[in-house]
């Protein structure tokens, strides 16, 4: 399976039963992806070596939840 299906198919699977119809917000896909690196490990290696570098704009402004994503991304 290519590897960016997986990483679809995982977000799904790790949304399953916490929302309704197939509509998510920006809350929802962050939550989604953080809980998706937190549980799929083989896939959070696979992304975090995707990137050499990850630019933050506004940094000084993120929440926690996208800090985290961050951190995750990052290895």
């Amino acid at each position: 399976m290519k590897r960016r299906e997986e990483i679809i198919l995982g977000i799904d699977e790790a949304g399953r039963g916490e929302r309704t119809g197939s509509m998510v917000d920006f809350d929802d896909l962050l939550t989604l992806t953080l809980n998706l690196l937190e549980t799929q490990p083989d896939i959070k290696a696979g992304l975090a070596t995707t990137f050499k570098y990850v630019l933050v704009d506004e940094y000084q402004d993120t929440n926690d939840a996208q800090y985290e994503l961050v951190r995750l991304l990052v290895g």
